[in-house]
């Protein structure tokens, strides 16, 4: 006999964690390096102590772009369908979506996402100066255009990275905003509610397992944050509670629209894609 499966089901989740996350991001920083270095010899010749050919040169810059895709291909694009998978799943549930009021009405992200933006900031920095050093050193000092060329193309993650940092809290506000004018919001139960807290600071995550109005449930998750970036806990156990997902799922929040000033903002992926063994196991006895 032949089934019938549910083209709105969500997915199954699956299992990720910090450990995770270290290795794609070491193993796309070296992918990235080694992509850099093949750009930079294909744009200056001499880097390889000869004066390469322009074919050989060519074919230096279109491997060093095919070595730069790798993680795009690999790790991004997979993980942005599965997230396109949830978002459609949790928005095809049949339900009333109530008239929430605008973004601009809710309590902002500043305060819940600064500890995020403390941490990126710090880890930018570090191989930022010393870039900039190199920089320096290589096209000033030391007039290497090699090393001058090789530094500059090493440069672009990080002042990437600065720059995302920095308009963390724009970016959310659009998303959200675009999602809450595309109609994507959907009512939410949360059932059970997990604080994750460090132990060398104050800091912590929460964890909220949510239901769908047909009984499917989610999970999502709030950014490390300070105990004096202060959430309204109580309004998760609000009646008219709705689940408001940003643009293709990057971002996202929980929202009662009876007091909006008091809205949960979360991490993305909204809903999460991806989620530790750990939070599982702890949802799975009492939450």
């Amino acid at each position: 006999m032949t089934g019938i499966v549910r083209t709105d089901a969500l997915p199954d989740l699956r299992h990720g964690g910090s450990a995770r996350r270290i290795t794609l991001s070491l193993g796309s920083a070296v992918v990235w390096a080694v992509a850099a270095i093949m750009l930079a010899t294909g744009l200056v010749p001499e880097i390889d102590g000869t004066e390469t050919e322009l074919s050989i040169r060519a074919t230096y810059l279109a491997l060093g772009l095919l070595v730069a895709s790798v993680p795009l291909v690999c790790v991004y694009l997979p993980q942005r369908r599965l997230v396109h998978r949830f978002v459609a799943a949790a928005l095809a549930v049949p339900a009333d979506r109530p008239a929430v009021p605008a973004v601009t009405a809710w309590q902002g992200p500043q305060r819940m996402f600064q500890r995020l933006r403390w941490t990126a900031y710090s880890a930018v920095s570090v191989p930022l100066l010393c870039l900039l050093i190199s920089l320096v050193l290589y096209g000033i000092v030391l007039d290497d255009t090699a090393g001058f060329l090789v530094s500059l193309i090493f440069l672009v993650p990080p002042v990437g990275g600065l720059l995302a940092t920095a308009t963390t809290t724009r970016r959310q506000l659009a998303s959200v905003s675009a999602g809450l004018a595309a109609g994507q919001v959907v009512p939410v139960t949360v059932d059970k509610r997990i604080d994750q807290k460090l132990v060398i600071n104050d800091a912590f995550r929460s964890w909220f397992e949510a239901r769908l109005p047909d009984g499917q449930r989610l999970l999502l998750r709030t950014p490390m944050h300070f105990t004096w970036a202060t959430e309204a806990r109580g309004v998760v156990d609000a009646p008219d509670l709705v689940l408001v997902i940003g643009r293709s799922g990057h971002q996202g929040a929980l929202v009662a629209p009876s007091r909006p000033e008091d809205a949960i903002w979360l991490l993305g992926p909204v809903p999460q894609v991806r989620v530790p063994r750990s939070i599982l196991k702890a949802f799975a006895t009492d939450g």
